[in-house]
């Protein structure tokens, strides 16, 4: 899968809202051949490329009469059929899906680090807390956080709902610039490096976040 391609996904899962991260997808192309991703099944004028919806289990079938009792009958639970191996396609349309869910996690924090650059300017110290910046914390980014805090030095620790991921946090880092009259934002979240990668550019860096490791 190229470079071009993931940018369009990407691209299309931005435009298109997003599915929760391990939904059912579908991957459509209009009929000017931009593809996208999306949780509802393609429109009629675009062709469905690919999809991955759940199905109803099939029923068990009745038993036979004569015929030799099964495990669970015996009081030991049957054993269950492997659960088929997702397909890489699967696999990587999960990760498109949760990049660019990150990438708009990380725009909507910021409100929040344009807050905290106009106070320090006005004087000369980070706050103390959020409510200090005049941005609510709770109104940032909607599902995607369970808390935001600050830490030392203007450091902004957001943490990530449970559905990214398990102890996911991005933190934005305030680095000095313009000599000393502006500030350039790092970010550092405990992803892998390749989900922090759209396809044309890294948008935030792997590494360890305020107490939670990389793993």
């Amino acid at each position: 899968m190229n470079k071009q391609y993931l940018a369009l996904a990407c691209m299309g899962l931005c435009l298109t809202g997003l599915p929760a991260v391990g939904a059912d997808y579908y991957q459509c192309r209009d009929a000017e051949g931009t593809m996208s991703f999306s949780d509802r099944p393609c429109p009629a004028e675009a062709e469905t490329l690919r999809e991955r919806a759940s199905r109803p289990a099939e029923p068990a079938a009745p038993a036979t009469p004569g015929s030799a009792p099964s495990d669970a009958a015996d009081g030991v639970p049957a054993t269950a059929e492997p659960a088929a191996a997702q397909s890489a396609e699967d696999l990587e349309g999960e990760r498109l899906l949760l990049t660019a869910e990150l990438r708009q996690a990380i725009a909507a924090l910021r409100p929040l680090r344009q807050g905290m650059t106009e106070f320090f300017a006005a004087r000369g110290r980070w706050p103390a807390d959020l409510e200090s910046v005049g941005v609510n914390p709770l109104a940032v980014g909607g599902s995607r956080f369970t808390r935001i805090e600050l830490g030392a030095e203007g450091v902004i620790i957001a943490h990530l709902a449970p559905r990214l991921g398990d102890n996911r946090r991005i933190e934005l880092d305030p680095i000095p610039a313009m000599g000393g009259h502006g500030f350039e934002w790092r970010c550092i979240a405990n992803y892998p490096p390749e989900v922090l990668h759209d396809g044309l550019q890294r948008f935030c860096d792997s590494g360890p976040v305020a107490g939670a490791g990389l793993d």
